[in-house]
């Protein structure tokens, strides 16, 4: 039976540990050593200082989170550097659930505590890791050495220049947009009648790609739907220089309770995906796609993809979408989807080895990374799938 999440932990999925595999087929399984801890000083550079009570768990070393939590795909990597993120949680007194999260990068034998007591996710841009926290309250910047930097929160929007390398966070108060280069964190701009946006994506060039909520009337992401079951829109947002806003509108299967979900952009390319709500994997409404920035869409219904229910999407460097999804109504196999060609609107099942269930999807530099229950392995441009890879206990 395929274990399944909720539509809320599938739009903040945590990434977790990883050494970069090379893709070659086959199921051959390699065993990855664990990363030595650092001194007590790296691990300090990110851990809050903290008064144990009766009914709080005594806080973890980073080298104790990561010998003993959990530990599967690839967070993030920057040439030959790999940053994994571990996360531990128990059970305190009070039956809550806390959980702590460390990251370690096993090129530079560098690891950290993360503060706080909630999931963080990270990603790579221009050299660097970015680390955010579920919520998005607080993020790092770590260089391949092991460096730490707190992201200091600005009120103006980025420049242009810097939009190329800026990673899209979720915050408290929408998106916002991480710097890599100057450990800074800015809103992003929203043109007139956005209040806040509810997803942002890269393209990887400097342009934006976004979903946002409007003040209530229909507008800017709101979907309609008209009493007479006519289809609705669903509105996305791009802008190529961060502030010259165009809205698309695309018309969704005449359905009251769907609602856009997933955006995925590279260069010219981007899909957004539309479903509906009452089910724990997101159920497929419509995949609009367009190859030339926008200018054209094509709209595929359910009947028209070979996943029914999606769990995530993803735009990797090369230029290929991949989708991790449900293959019928009932649920019952989960795989993942690969379109390759320029339109992205055919899909081609990925070959995964023997007993492989993909859990998560993660862009690299090259290719993705496919988290599975007890590992992780690659997939490389050109669709093949490396050698699945278990991190020892």
């Amino acid at each position: 039976m395929t274990r399944r999440r909720t539509l809320l932990s599938t739009l903040a999925i945590s990434a977790l540990l990883g050494t970069t595999a090379a893709c070659s087929g086959g199921s051959t399984e390699v065993e990855i050593a664990a990363a030595p801890a650092t001194s007590a000083s790296t691990t300090a550079s990110t851990t809050p200082s903290a008064s144990p009570s009766a009914d709080t768990p005594p806080t973890p070393t980073a080298a104790e989170v990561i010998a003993s939590g959990r530990l599967t795909a690839p967070a993030a990597t920057v040439g030959e550097a790999e940053l994994g993120l571990a996360q531990q949680c128990s059970t305190a007194a009070d039956d809550a659930t806390v959980c702590r999260s460390a990251w370690t990068i096993p090129s530079a034998k560098a690891s950290g505590l993360l503060p706080g007591r909630l999931s963080w996710t990270a990603t790579a841009s221009a050299g660097r890791f970015v680390l955010t926290e579920a919520g998005g309250r607080r993020s790092l910047v770590i260089d391949p050495s092991g460096t730490t930097q707190q992201v200091r929160t600005v009120r103006t929007p980025l420049p242009a220049a810097a939009l190329a390398d800026a990673v899209p966070v979720s915050g408290p108060r929408g998106y916002d947009l991480v710097d890599p280069t100057t450990a800074t964190r800015a809103p992003v701009d929203r043109p007139a009648g956005v209040r806040r946006w509810q997803s942002v994506t890269s393209d990887g060039r400097g342009g934006l790609w976004a979903f946002a909520y409007g003040d209530g009337t229909p507008g800017p992401m709101d979907v309609w739907h008209t009493a007479d079951g006519t289809p609705g829109p669903m509105d996305v947002w791009h802008t190529a220089d961060g502030s010259t806003w165009v809205r698309d509108r695309i018309d969704l299967p005449p359905k009251d309770t769907a609602f856009p979900a997933y955006l995925a952009a590279h260069d010219d390319h981007a899909a957004a995906l539309a479903g509906y709500d009452g089910a724990t994997l997101l159920p497929v409404a419509a995949l609009a796609v367009t190859p030339d920035g926008g200018r054209t869409w094509a709209t595929l219904g359910a009947d028209d993809v070979p996943f029914t229910f999606v769990d995530s999407l993803v735009a990797a460097p090369d230029g290929s979408l991949y989708v991790l999804g449900e293959t019928d109504r009932r649920g019952a196999v989960t795989a993942l989807f690969r379109s390759s060609d320029d339109s992205w609107t055919t899909f081609e099942k990925v070959r995964l080895p023997d007993g492989a269930t993909p859990t998560s999807v993660t862009a690299l530099e090259d290719g993705v990374a496919v988290g599975l229950d007890d590992g992780y392995l690659e997939v490389g441009a050109d669709g093949s799938a490396g050698p699945v890879r278990h991190f020892p206990r």
